[in-house]
């Protein structure tokens, strides 16, 4: 996927700078040498290559690596080689884990200008960690590494996790304007503010927006969901309804499988365990509405 922008960040300032115009800077040579990654959450170092034979393009610079949730991110490639994707599978996240990812989302999401800064700084440690990572060279440059790659999913059709196996990565979107269609049929997490939702007999749909109000996106929960999650669901749901309709703010983070409906992208969920209001499970939220 081409990089279109990045963020020029130094000596404490940024600016969102689109690539056709990094080469127009009167300060083009400071600018071509502080450029990070645009997606939130993010701030993978890229590498500007000037327009030659085709075009201009920006790439992540060598040793570094994107964020796991960032819409570039790729398998890290530790030795240097070439790799062939020699097959696929699906596993099922564990539920720590997407308990985690979930709560992730709302942080970051509602963090304050300080606590991005601490984030951000703890990522830029972490990245430097990772640039000193020895590449393995001992094989031939001409060796090609096979790949065996494991996406994620909430599916109880997938194969669960052995004992030491790590959970396959999940991409965050914190901000709804970042999904497209590279994503349908991928299982992410994603968060946005509660608009509205329509209870019907075991199917219930969410609507939610962006921070700016730009977009919707609906998420799906239909008989699966209500046969994967506790008796009273529908009944909290119901509840839930009646708390947005009088204006309370309310986030949703959910994990989900990424569709297409309608000539829309929206997100199908399968557990109630895949989905948080303003941090909690949905019981708990409604219980400290309440108090």
């Amino acid at each position: 996927m081409s990089i279109l922008n990045a963020i020029f960040r130094y000596e404490g300032k940024e600016e969102l700078i689109n690539l056709e115009d990094i080469s127009k800077r009167e300060d083009y040579e400071l600018v071509k040498e502080n450029l990070f990654c645009s997606f939130e959450g993010c701030y993978c170092p890229l590498q500007y290559i000037a327009k030659g034979a085709i075009s201009e393009y920006l790439k992540r610079r060598i040793g570094e690596l994107h964020n796991e949730s960032c819409t570039y991110f790729t398998l890290p490639n530790l030795t240097g080689h070439s790799r062939r994707i020699v097959g696929t599978s699906s596993s099922i996240l564990r539920d720590d884990h997407v308990a985690s990812i979930l709560r992730g989302l709302y942080d970051v999401y509602t963090e304050t200008t300080d606590e991005r800064e601490v984030r951000l700084k703890r990522g830029r440690e972490n990245a430097r960690v990772r640039r000193n990572n020895k590449i393995d060279k001992s094989k031939s440059e001409k060796d090609v590494e096979e790949v065996y790659v494991n996406k994620a999913t909430t599916s109880s059709e997938g194969e669960s996790l052995v004992e030491g196996e790590r959970n396959p990565p999940v991409r965050r979107r914190y901000s709804l304007l970042d999904l497209s269609d590279i994503d349908i049929g991928q299982t992410e997490g994603i968060i946005g503010e509660l608009v509205s939702i329509v209870n019907n007999e075991k199917r219930t749909i969410l609507e939610l927006t962006d921070r700016l109000n730009k977009i919707t996106l609906y998420v799906y929960l239909e008989e699966v969901f209500f046969d994967n999650s506790p008796v009273n669901i529908d009944t909290s749901l119901k509840v839930l309804s009646e708390i947005v309709n009088k204006g309370k703010k309310i986030y949703v983070s959910c994990v989900g499988e990424v569709v297409y409906r309608d000539d829309k992208l929206g997100m199908l969920l399968l557990r109630e365990k895949d989905l948080r209001i303003n941090r909690v499970p949905v019981i708990i939220f409604i219980h400290q509405f309440n108090e």
